[in-house]
């Protein structure tokens, strides 16, 4: 299934619809197989070799499942790439680029809009933070005057929004700092430019550990919540997106402090860069499998459907890839077609101009489709047109329109599979097995094979 755009960036998709933290997908993993040709060279290798070309090949068609999980499933099938495959395929899946959100300067503009992030910083060079200049900037934060601590706050903002300072920052013991400047009783200026300067210094894997050590998640959790001022609370939105990504530890630990009640409250604010910025922190966050099944127990969840709906294209694909991610979790499954989430993913695939939308929203579908009980509502509220339309879109959004017609046609009869045909599948499926792209010639074979089981197919084609 899909998991996202966490600490804001995009995120493509992956066969399996899994995340990388759980077996294929986990709470966002994936799964797929090679080419033909990739699969006869490896046969012709000692058994080792094979066994390496093979799991590389699962790698490369699954990159965001572990590679422990890969293992496991071929060694459970023998080495067998073409079994191994169809079995990361039953694995819901999860998006793999859209992870964290771009880096802010202290004006807020995101540095991907072209804005210079060290425009007003010490000598403007992103190469030359010092640690001579990073003690004097940590001093003039710990002022009682409020200009020089605003001064070097801003500073630190601007800075931090450069990957090459973001380490250097943490090491030089900036987090304790900012910690401080971001508490509610600074002023606002200030905590803005704090939180900011968190979220930037997150989008950095390895400045998490002592993020967690200094009790950042706290403070982040406290600045999400109703006595904040909207400009913090977007900022803390986009440091729990980047500091909870693929870190278990930290994801329970925002659990624990209420994090989730404060975003699912944040996505129903009038502002809606706010609330984008807190589906991409909900996205992220329901990454992990005790996420997933917190966010069905809270009242207000089903919100997710209307953001479904709304004129911005971004909050549309971040609540596609929350609502993905959550039906990662078995028992969510049903949950939420129960509620009625089908109708609205599915206004994604009609309406949408953006094929980032659509692709998101078909592996939600297709996630959904993995349980049997719910394939039955999504043929009759989709339709198989609306679903072999798909086959004609973008490369990722094929591989989930396959998936999820895989799952439907799984222990169909004769008849609904005569439907799939005279709807007019195969010519798509001529097409896509000649497809330049492996994992989509797979695909297109794989269904092919199934519908040529039905009885007197040869006169029907």
């Amino acid at each position: 299934m899909c998991r996202d755009e966490g600490r804001r960036v995009e995120s493509s998709t992956d066969v399996s619809g899994q995340d990388s933290s759980q077996p294929l997908g986990g709470n966002k993993k994936e799964e797929d197989q090679k080419s033909d040709e990739a699969s006869g060279q490896a046969s012709s290798l000692p058994g080792k070799s094979k066994d390496n070309d093979n799991l590389q090949a699962l790698t490369e068609m699954f990159p965001t499942l572990k590679e422990e999980t890969l293992r496991s499933i071929l060694a459970s099938c023998k080495g067998d790439i073409d079994k191994s495959i169809e079995e990361l395929l039953k694995i819901p899946q999860d998006e793999i680029d859209v992870k964290k959100r771009p880096p802010t300067g202290s004006g807020g503009v995101s540095v991907s809009d072209g804005m210079d992030p060290l425009e007003n910083s010490l000598d403007g060079n992103p190469d030359t933070i010092h640690s001579g200049e990073l003690n004097q900037l940590l001093q003039w934060c710990a002022s009682k005057q409020i200009d020089p601590r605003f001064q070097a706050v801003q500073a630190l903002a601007d800075l931090s929004a450069h990957p090459q300072n973001q380490v250097k920052i943490v090491e030089g013991g900036g987090v304790p700092a900012l910690i401080k400047l971001a508490q509610l009783e600074q002023p606002l200026e200030v905590q803005k430019c704090a939180t900011a300067a968190l979220a930037n210094l997150a989008l950095d894997d390895r400045n998490q550990p002592v993020m967690l050590k200094e009790k950042t998640c706290p403070v982040l959790c406290k600045l999400l919540g109703a006595k904040s001022n909207p400009v913090v609370q977007e900022q803390a939105c986009r440091a729990v997106a980047n500091i909870c990504y693929q870190s278990c530890d930290v994801e329970l630990t925002l659990l624990k402090e209420g994090a989730l009640e404060s975003l699912i409250a944040l996505v129903q604010s009038p502002v809606s860069s706010l609330q984008c910025e807190a589906i991409a922190a909900l996205a992220n966050l329901a990454r992990n499998e005790d996420v997933q099944l917190k966010v069905l127990e809270c009242k207000e969840w089903e919100v997710l459907f209307h953001m479904l709906r709304s004129p911005v294209e971004e909050i549309q694909r971040q609540a596609a890839r929350t609502i993905g991610n959550l039906s990662i979790a078995e028992t969510n499954k049903s949950k939420i077609v129960a509620a009625g989430c089908l109708k609205p993913l599915i206004y994604c695939l009609q309406m949408s101009a953006s094929e980032d939308v659509v692709r998101v929203a078909t592996m939600a579908v297709a996630n959904l489709s993995t349980l049997e009980s719910n394939r039955g509502t999504i043929v009759e509220e989709a339709g198989i047109e609306l679903i072999i339309d798909l086959f004609g879109r973008s490369r990722d959004t094929k591989i989930q329109a396959s998936r999820c017609l895989l799952h439907l046609l799984d222990g169909s009869d004769d008849q609904f599979k005569i439907e799939v045909v005279q709807s007019g599948v195969l010519v798509k499926l001529m097409v896509m097995a000649r497809d330049d792209d492996s994992e989509v010639r797979f695909l297109a074979a794989k269904l092919i094979a199934i519908l040529s089981q039905i009885k007197g197919a040869p006169n029907t084609w």
